[in-house]
């Protein structure tokens, strides 16, 4: 059974470490919050801004 990162980061096509590393940024960035079992897009209108 995959982990909720672990099987977003296969359907993105990317390691895993990778994923939680801008995770972790998007998160510094109030863009984005997280737990173990979702992510929550914080601030659309920044991201549309991207």
């Amino acid at each position: 059974m995959h982990t909720p990162k672990k099987g977003l980061a296969e359907r993105l096509g990317i390691q895993r470490t990778s994923l939680s590393r801008e995770l972790n940024k998007m998160k510094k960035d109030d863009l984005v919050d997280y737990d173990s079992h979702s992510i929550a897009i914080c601030n659309f209108d920044i991201i549309r801004k991207l």
